[in-house]
């Protein structure tokens, strides 16, 4: 009995080693051709813009959950 599970322990470690090689080997790089310079995802969209819409939604929200006073006291 115990020589079966020697041999099963030792099949699924050989097959997790075959399959992670198999994995490694399937991976590959990217070519260096302006891959990582010169490339911009959305060149259109300004970052101000993006802000700016950020925070009126986020201050629309807070300012119904937490209403200021009317009278300026807190």
């Amino acid at each position: 009995m115990q020589s079966w599970r020697a041999f099963l322990v030792l099949g699924t470690l050989l097959l997790l080693a075959v399959m992670a090689n198999m994995a490694c080997a399937a991976y590959r790089k990217p070519p260096f051709n302006g891959s990582i310079f010169g490339k911009r995802s959305r060149g259109d969209l300004n970052n101000a813009d993006i802000k700016y819409a950020m925070c009126e939604a986020v201050w629309d929200t807070c300012t119904q959950w937490f209403p200021l006073p009317q009278d300026g006291t807190q």
